[in-house]
């Protein structure tokens, strides 16, 4: 798994651009935990531990590869669904590849199902094809599943002349 890096990656550059991801996941979960709190409501500690184990992988996915080549991170992120033990998105079993799935991931699979009319979400990753991979994915704190990236983006529709 040696990939080419648009930036010379250095060990320490790559293990502290991934704690520095670690950091924020931690830092996203005690604000949320700090909030729910507040609002006297009870905070889950299986979200909790389902968040942190899904940011673990989204860390190591973006500072390790951040700084390769959307190709490379293409395929850096497939390397990664391939060996991960954690359950990733169930989108990405159904297209044919190994690692995804997994029961807690059948949410965000039907979610994504509902935002699109095929099981494709439309991205591009780069490779020229509309494939879904973990790329296209981030945990979210407030149930601790896999989200497409693309449910937080609101899509407007812009005419020509607007442009």
């Amino acid at each position: 798994m040696s990939y080419e890096h648009v930036m010379v990656p250095t060990p320490v550059r790559l293990v502290e651009s991934t704690v520095a991801l670690l950091k924020k996941g931690i830092t996203k979960l005690a604000d949320h935990q700090t909030e729910k709190k507040n609002e006297g409501e009870d905070v889950s500690d299986d979200i909790a531990t389902n968040f942190l184990i899904r940011w673990l992988v989204f860390a190591i996915l973006w500072g390790c590869g951040g700084s390769l080549s959307l190709a490379n991170r293409v395929a850096f992120s497939r390397d990664v669904e391939v060996i991960s033990p954690i359950p990733l998105p169930s989108l990405l079993s159904s297209a044919g590849r190994p690692g995804g799935g997994g029961e807690n991931a059948s949410k965000s699979s039907s979610n994504a199902s509902r935002n699109d009319s095929s099981s494709s979400s439309g991205l591009t990753n780069g490779g020229g094809s509309d494939e879904v991979t973990l790329l296209d994915f981030e945990p979210r704190v407030d149930d601790g599943e896999w989200h497409l990236w693309k449910e937080k983006v609101k899509q407007i529709e812009i005419e020509p002349q607007q442009v």
